[in-house]
């Protein structure tokens, strides 16, 4: 892949909307980097997606290129923070079912308006029980009490589902409805539990992958899509 594919290839919302306001404001780069107070390679890589600039430089930035509408200014920054989150979950937050990984999720739940994802092989995390929950989190043998703090803060998230304004659009396979984990009466319990939280909130659609379907793609991790700006996958050992 060449240098000018690879920058397409990484270019989203932030890197169009800093190339875009620089363009407006008819600066070249050194000296809109100048103005920021950074260097003019950072403000080359933040551009084509390869960096993230930090807070108090894209305010620079924002100024020099003459953006004063708050709303456009707090969307942008909001935008960096985020992926900035998030770039620092992927380096260091790389392990299977923490506590704290769970409190990133409900972040980025919470700040999305359309939340679409799969899962192949277990009920979706807002959707389960927790006895249920418990017994997904106690693989690995996982002590007690960070089994306890693990459901505590995945619990947390279930009330993001009363919030009519939030879309959810989630998919698994029947596999995941069938299999019992831990025992038939915690699986029977947990499918009474996602009939009832599914069949009244219109703003929750929740699909089932018949298992008789013939699959062309073996999909053996799930995911998650928030809005257009984060995507997360799970692996065999961690969160991604």
């Amino acid at each position: 892949m060449h240098g000018e594919e690879r920058g397409r290839a990484r270019d989203d919302e932030l890197s169009r909307a800093l190339r875009a306001l620089r363009a407006a404001a008819g600066l070249d780069q050194v000296p809109a980097a100048e103005a920021a107070g950074i260097g003019q390679a950072s403000l080359s890589r933040a551009e084509h997606g390869h960096g993230l600039p930090r807070l108090e430089s894209l305010a620079r930035l924002l100024d020099a290129y003459g953006v004063t509408d708050e709303d456009e200014r707090d969307r942008l920054l909001a935008l960096t923070r985020m992926k900035r989150d998030a770039r620092i979950d992927a380096r260091v937050i790389l392990q299977a079912g923490a506590h704290h990984v769970q409190r990133r999720v409900h972040e980025l739940e919470e700040n999305a308006a359309h939340i679409r994802a799969y899962q192949p092989g277990t009920v979706f995390g807002i959707l389960q029980i927790p006895d249920y929950m418990a017994a997904v989190f106690s693989q690995r043998g996982a002590t007690q009490a960070d089994v306890a703090l693990r459901v505590a803060e995945r619990t947390r998230r279930r009330d993001l589902l009363d919030e009519p304004q939030r879309q959810w659009t989630l998919i698994h396979t029947e596999g995941a409805m069938r299999w019992h984990l831990h025992s038939p009466a915690v699986m029977a319990a947990q499918l009474d539990d996602l009939t009832a939280a599914t069949s009244g909130r219109h703003h929750v659609r929740l699909g089932v992958e018949d298992w008789r379907t013939p699959a062309t793609i073996l999909a053996v991790h799930g995911f998650h899509v928030y809005d257009e700006h984060t995507v997360q996958v799970g692996t065999r050992d961690g969160t991604l």
